[in-house]
C-alpha cells in the first residue's frame, strides 16, 4: 500500500511504485526522468515528453491519439506479454476516467 497517489501522464501511479521509497520522486516531480530513464538510454521518458513538453497536456487521457505506439511502446521487462496487455488496458481506463473528470 503507498502513502499518496501520484499520478502520471501515462496512467500508472507512481505512489505504487517500489522505488518511490527509495528517493524517486515519481516522473511528474522528476520532469519525466525518474530513476529507470538512465537504464533505459534516455534522457526524458518518451510519454512525458509528448504529452507535457510537445502537446501541452496534463496526461494522455486527454491525447486524442491515445493509445499511440509511443504509450503502448513503453513495456516493463519483468512483466509478461499478458501482464503488459492487462496493465496497458488498466491504464488506459484510469487515463479515459481522468478525462472525463477534467
Amino acid at each position: 500500500m503507498h502513502s499518496k497517489s501520484m499520478k502520471t501522464v501515462c496512467g500508472l501511479d507512481c505512489g505504487d511504485c517500489a522505488y518511490v521509497k527509495e528517493g524517486c520522486r515519481g516522473c511528474n516531480a522528476e520532469k519525466g526522468a525518474p530513476f529507470w530513464t538512465e537504464f533505459a538510454s534516455v534522457s526524458v521518458c518518451p510519454v512525458y515528453d509528448c504529452c507535457v513538453n510537445e502537446k501541452h497536456i496534463r496526461h494522455c487521457g486527454l491525447c486524442p491519439e491515445m493509445p499511440c505506439p509511443r504509450f503502448t511502446q513503453i513495456k516493463d521487462p519483468n512483466t509478461t506479454e499478458e501482464q503488459d496487455r492487462e496493465c496497458l488496458k488498466a491504464r488506459v481506463a484510469v487515463l479515459k476516467r481522468r478525462a472525463k473528470a477534467r
